[in-house]
């Protein structure tokens, strides 16, 4: 993915938006960071951003300019501001979207309502115990874009929310897994089959090399592996 002079606008200078501004200047990409808060409210988290960023404050306006359209966690891809960049078709990822454009390291993702960050750090512990170098983060800690600078490793351990799945478009963990599924989030998705089917979508991409493992005393989580191509691995 060549982000050479391309020009990226990044919404929400959160923690994760941040590090996303910051990995495509890098690239040589021209980077806009947009977020509805003030200057004065987001201080803290503009301390690490390059000066080579340039800013928009207090705005929810996407410039006109923009080639890709890069959202922060927190930020609803269905959002009313998003609207006529999508009618112009231009793409809007997330950042785990983005992040996985740019590595071959195996993925180890972990998605569920529940338990999400226990299991993700078990994982990273056990692997290290198996001699293992891993880069463990994602909605747990730190943002997979940058995780980005710690490889060479041997695995990405991600904990991954519905709030990342929203946005992607290739992004494919070698190894899924579905903890559980409750109603959750609904102020964002609406609706439980909405939130059901997002969890889902962390196999949505998966293919027959790949591996999925599901709760087999969950319905939901049992519905969503149906469509997988990936081996099925089961616990209870």
């Amino acid at each position: 993915m060549l982000l050479k002079n391309k020009n990226i606008t990044v919404v929400g200078a959160g923690c994760t938006g941040v590090a996303t501004s910051n990995f495509l200047v890098s690239k040589e990409a021209s980077v806009v960071l947009v977020d509805i808060k003030s200057r004065v409210e987001l201080e803290k988290n503009l301390l690490s951003l390059s000066p080579r960023v340039r800013t928009l404050f207090g705005c929810s306006e996407i410039p006109e300019s923009s080639d890709l359209i890069v959202l922060s966690p927190g930020v609803n891809i269905n959002a009313s501001f998003l609207e006529e960049s999508r009618r112009r078709g231009v793409q809007i990822i997330s950042e785990i979207e983005l992040a996985f454009r740019f590595t071959k390291t195996p993925i180890i993702a972990v998605t569920g309502t529940n338990g999400k960050s226990t299991v993700t750090t078990l994982i990273g512990d056990i692997l290290r115990q198996a001699g293992k170098k891993v880069a463990v983060g994602g909605n747990l800690g730190t943002p997979f874009i940058a995780l980005l600078e710690q490889e060479p490793v041997d695995y990405f351990i991600l904990e991954i929310s519905t709030f990342q799945l929203e946005g992607i478009k290739t992004f494919r963990p070698d190894i899924a897994i579905i903890l559980n599924i409750t109603p959750d989030h609904l102020d964002r998705h609406k609706t439980v089959e909405e939130y059901v089917n997002l969890k889902g979508r962390i196999s949505a991409f998966q293919n027959e090399e790949d591996i999925l493992v599901l709760n087999k005393d969950d319905e939901s989580v049992m519905k969503q592996g149906e469509r997988c191509k990936a081996k099925k691995v089961f616990f209870s």
